[in-house]
């Protein structure tokens, strides 16, 4: 009998390296590994309906894999190879993670190691401040544990000590609700991806700082930045400023907006626009964050309403 799709166990490697025979005796439904170096196809069994292997940039897996209605439940990112290895932008990133929140369970495991990364980025990559919370260490011998040289040549067979983490977490999606006191128009304050919403927001506004490269490239995609601006629904609210965000949902005629943090944290502007009577205003626009410590001006200013 087959497991249903939210049943099923499913393993995502991102920046995972050649084939290793160890993974055949992994415990999953699917295991999909992901690296740029398309070559490393090669070395990876043919016609394995378990094992899977995509040779594309990150962010273009995710795209590709986006309609299977796949969920993971185990994700591992060890080395990516970021500098010296030719990686272009960490993979725990909160861009990519945002982007990958859909095709994550409420419940994952990650198999993760920091030591790859330079020290200025090593402590704020290690809060893993992208819309999950940690429930657990997962130790050697519990349930769910696997052992993390497993997925690294250098450990299974250079003798090195992984210090690889392993643990639970929780996806995060807390909402609030708010109606303004001088419109119909519902505002809405999400801790939690933007892309979780995408097929109900006529607008998707991200502040896009990323101009890294994409490599290779996909299609049209040439940078991350790019790569989302393509998109149909995508605004880049990098430069703008929230009444020229609504001067262009006004002109489309878009009754909900999705944004994400923007402005350097200051959204005055913001509060000012929404207090005015005269003022055009889709029927929702809807503020998402990943990081915990966004967006708290307008968490204190909503929360103080009547």
């Amino acid at each position: 009998m087959k497991s249903s799709k939210n049943q099923e166990k499913v393993l995502f490697y991102l920046a995972s390296g050649p084939y290793s025979e160890a993974y055949s005796k992994l415990e999953f439904n699917r295991q999909i590994y992901v690296d740029r170096t398309a070559d490393f196809n090669r070395t990876f069994p043919k016609h394995n309906n378990t094992i899977r292997f995509i040779g594309k940039d990150a962010l273009c897996a995710i795209e590709e894999i986006k309609k299977e209605n796949i969920k993971i439940d185990t994700l591992v990112s060890l080395n990516e190879g970021l500098y010296e290895g030719g990686g272009n932008y960490p993979i725990l990133s909160g861009f990519l993670m945002g982007y990958l929140a859909p095709l994550l369970k409420d419940e994952i495991t990650l198999i993760y190691d920091l030591n790859n990364y330079a020290s200025e980025l090593r402590t704020p990559m290690a809060k893993l401040d992208w819309g999950f919370t940690k429930i657990s260490n997962i130790k050697e011998g519990e349930l769910g544990y696997i052992d993390p040289a497993i997925f690294s040549s250098e450990f299974r067979e250079g003798g090195k000590i992984c210090d690889a983490q392993i643990i639970k977490m929780q996806k995060i999606r807390n909402s609030k609700t708010f109606q303004l006191n001088n419109s119909k128009t519902l505002i809405r304050l999400i801790h939690g991806s933007i892309w979780e919403d995408e097929k109900i927001l006529d607008l998707i506004g991200l502040n896009l700082l990323s101009e890294h490269t994409i490599h290779p490239f996909c299609d049209e995609h040439r940078t991350v930045a790019s790569f989302f601006q393509c998109k149909s629904n995508v605004f880049n609210i990098r430069e703008e400023s929230f009444d020229s965000i609504l001067n262009v949902a006004q002109a489309k005629g878009l009754k909900h907006v999705g944004l994400c943090p923007w402005l350097k944290n200051d959204y005055s502007s913001i509060i000012e626009r929404l207090n005015q009577l005269d003022n055009y205003l889709p029927d929702m626009i809807s503020f998402y964050h990943l990081n915990k410590n966004d967006y708290k001006q307008l968490y204190t200013y909503f929360n103080s309403l009547p």
